[in-house]
C-alpha cells in the first residue's frame, strides 16, 4: 500500500472499525510492506493530515496468496507470465512473450519445445 498525499499520514490497522482501540496499528508513513503471508489477508488503512484530521473511514485492501502448485506440465500455446512450481516444471509448449520459470527441482524442457522470443528465463529456486 502506498499513499499518495504529501500532507497526510497513512496508518494501516489489521481491524475495519474505527475506535480508538479498534485493532493493531500495524504501520505508519508512506508505505506498508507485509510480513511473509500464507493466507489472503486484508489490511486497512486511514490518514491523519498534519493538523490531526482522522479521516471518518479505514479503506481496505486484499493481499491474494495463492498456494505454488507442485508440479507444472505445459503443452501449446503458454500465456506470458512467471510460472513457479514446488518441484518440476516440465513442457512441450511454445513460449511467445515475455514467460520465465523457476522450479525448486528440475525445468524438463522436452521435444517440441519453443521459444519464439528473445530471452526465456529458467532457474532453479522454487516457491519464495
Amino acid at each position: 500500500m502506498t499513499k499518495s498525499s504529501t500532507s497526510s499520514i497513512a496508518k494501516v490497522y489489521d481491524f475495519a472499525m474505527m475506535e480508538t482501540s479498534a485493532g493493531t496499528e500495524l504501520s505508519t508513513g508512506s508505505s506498508f510492506t507485509t510480513p511473509a503471508l500464507s493466507t489472503t489477508t486484508i489490511y486497512y488503512a486511514s490518514c491523519t493530515n498534519t493538523g490531526s484530521c482522522v479521516s471518518a473511514t479505514r479503506g481496505s485492501g486484499t493481499v491474494t496468496v495463492t498456494a505454488c502448485p507442485q508440479d507444472i506440465v505445459h503443452s501449446g500455446s503458454i500465456s506470458p507470465t512467471v510460472y513457479i512450481a514446488q518441484k518440476t516444471i516440465t513442457s512441450t509448449g511454445t513460449i511467445t512473450n515475455e514467460t520465465s520459470y523457476s522450479a525448486g527441482n528440475s525445468i524438463v524442457l522436452l521435444p517440441g519445445f519453443n521459444v519464439t522470443q528473445k530471452v526465456f528465463e529458467a532457474k532453479i529456486q522454487g516457491c519464495l
